[in-house]
């Protein structure tokens, strides 16, 4: 079972990797304008990988930082789309930094040995373009920014594709305006006609080649695991629902309030639903509608793929603009006391439809089998 220690170094390292974001997007930023002001390049800087890889990751950590802030306050799942947008920056930088550490490390523009000293190291825009900003990147994308409440869904692998777009139009655009001899580089490697054809077509190869192993490496290592969001870090186990005493929905809305509640009975579980009737004077009668019993495990089952632990303190407010809706207030007592209490009005934490929609249908089952 999750400690408390380690559920707060989970809320810790969420936040770590927020504050990354913002970090990363301010580091290349500032970065841009130095490099603005010390080489006056004006829009000619843009022609630069580099810098058109670490502008789009800078708008994609602001984003993904925004969205994740907005998981953690409503519970809402950052949308698929900011998770892609944000690895087509990811797969930029770490392109640029593999570029720097495999080609222009060991060769600069004339073909002569530059070091990596230079590369990564001889300025501050060197080192912030080239090493930090593509690690910080690349470990929030793989470490932390999955660890929201929400839970967060794979993305498929035909996403890469989408993500790889920004990368593809560079590399085609620099490529036809090299042979046209609209631009000459600005890498080395695009002087197509002051270099072997030979060596031409192996960069065309290598690089778009390895723009794409960039991204489906990323993919597998970020993507292609249970999602961090769900509590399933490797380094903290899941926290599960063994045991309750206790489980209550409530539901009103424009109707009468109805009531679900599920208690442990004789190593089975009991589901009931309850309506109401106001007796006047604040008062109301709860009535029973229909009971049934269920094996233990099912419902044990509901409440854990639903991540009933990670609703407490869940507070809903009601949307902007929607003039009704139904509120819900779930209590419960699971795990020998632990007690968790969530509330909301047209605004539900991550699973709550599935999680209501696993109390009615056997009721209603039952309600259907006994008529």
């Amino acid at each position: 079972m999750i400690t408390k220690k380690d559920s707060r170094l989970h809320t810790v390292l969420f936040w770590l990797g927020i504050c990354t974001n913002l970090v990363s997007a301010v580091l290349a930023f500032i970065v841009v304008v130095r490099q603005q002001k010390a080489r006056g390049l004006g829009l000619g800087q843009f022609k630069y990988y580099t810098v058109l890889s670490n502008i789009l990751a800078l708008i994609g950590c602001i984003v993904m930082a925004a969205f994740l802030i907005r998981e953690f306050c409503t519970g809402k799942q950052t949308p698929r789309a900011v998770r892609v947008f944000k690895l087509s920056g990811v797969i930029g930088v770490a392109v640029t930094f593999l570029v720097c550490l495999t080609i222009l490390g060991p060769t600069n523009k004339d073909g002569v040995s530059a070091g990596y000293y230079f590369i990564f190291f001889s300025s501050m825009n060197m080192l912030c373009h080239h090493l930090i900003c593509p690690w910080l990147c690349i470990l929030t994308f793989l470490l932390t920014d999955r660890l929201g409440p929400a839970p967060a869904e794979r993305l498929p692998k035909k996403i890469v594709w989408y993500a790889l777009i920004p990368s593809f139009l560079y590399a085609v655009v620099t490529i036809a305006l090299n042979f046209l001899k609209v631009m000459k580089g600005p890498y080395f490697f695009l002087h197509v006609y002051e270099q072997p054809w030979y060596m031409t077509l192996i960069y065309f190869i290598l690089v778009p080649g390895l723009m794409v192993a960039v991204g489906f490496a990323l993919w597998i290592l970020g993507e292609n695991k249970p999602a961090s969001g769900e509590h399933t870090m490797k380094m903290i186990k899941t926290e599960e629902i063994t045991s309750f005493e206790r489980v209550t929905l409530r539901l009103s809305g424009m109707r009468a309030p109805e009531e679900y509640e599920i208690v442990p009975k004789d190593g089975a579980a009991e589901m009931s639903h309850y309506t109401f009737r106001y007796k006047g004077g604040g008062e109301e009668e709860r009535d029973l509608e229909v009971r049934v019993v269920l094996p233990m495990e099912m419902v044990l089952q509901l409440l854990n793929e639903c991540r009933i632990l990670s609703w407490d303190g869940f507070c809903g407010k009601h949307p902007h603009g929607v003039l009704d809706g139904t509120m819900f207030t779930l209590t419960a007592v699971v795990n020998d006391g632990k007690k968790i209490y969530a509330s909301g009005s047209e605004n539900f934490p991550p699973r709550f439809r599935e999680f209501r929609d696993g109390i009615v249908v056997p009721l209603l089952t039952a309600q259907k089998e006994g008529e």
